[in-house]
């Protein structure tokens, strides 16, 4: 019976889909989706703590934007936070910070990644200005008592005192970014490896 039904498909009926762009994308996001549901279930449903399953959370995207809103979920660049403390005080381990072209005021972060998942401020281009102050200290970006933190490609200019400040904080990156007519540093560091 099967070598009949195997000789009745002839080579017309099979019919192969070629996918477009925007379907390989909707399935690759699909895909990710699941497997973070099924991280989160694992870890949730066990009292282990699965590294595998925090490699996960690297795909968490955080958008600024200059047309945001900090009522949006920061989830997508139509749905951007319109300033750079709202994602500092939501950041978690993994998650990295997108920033668009524009000036911003700067931002306070006590939130800490972890060596696999730091968290990770990322600026567009060197278009991404930081020209006023963060509302807590008299820095541009001030890190305090948060570990594993990167800072990649912003200008910070003109602050009262410092244009990034790290305090009481280990494994911080800075690089491909640019601290001039700071007041006092450029780029301050204590206690801070």
């Amino acid at each position: 019976k099967w070598a009949n039904k195997k000789n009745a498909l002839a080579d017309s009926d099979l019919k192969v889909s070629v996918l477009g762009p925007v379907q390989r994308s909707t399935y690759a996001i699909m895909i990710v989706i699941g497997f973070l549901i099924w991280g989160y279930l694992l870890k949730r449903n066990t009292n282990a703590d699965f590294a595998y399953t925090d490699a996960f959370i690297l795909l968490s995207l955080i958008h600024i934007s200059p047309n945001g809103n900090d009522a949006n979920s920061g989830r997508s660049l139509l749905l951007a936070f319109r300033t750079l403390q709202r994602s500092a005080n939501l950041v978690n381990p993994g998650d990295t910070v997108l920033i668009s072209d524009s000036t911003y005021a700067g931002f306070d972060l006590r939130r800490s990644g972890t060596s696999v998942n730091p968290i990770v401020y990322l600026a567009n281009s060197q278009n991404v200005i930081i020209n006023r102050r963060n509302g807590v200290t008299p820095d541009g970006i001030n890190i305090e008592n948060a570990d594993w933190i990167v800072i990649k490609g912003f200008r910070v200019i003109n602050q009262p005192r410092a244009g990034i400040r790290a305090v009481l904080s280990d494994h911080i990156t800075v690089s491909n970014t640019v601290c001039t007519n700071n007041q006092r540093w450029g780029i301050f560091t204590g206690f801070t490896d």
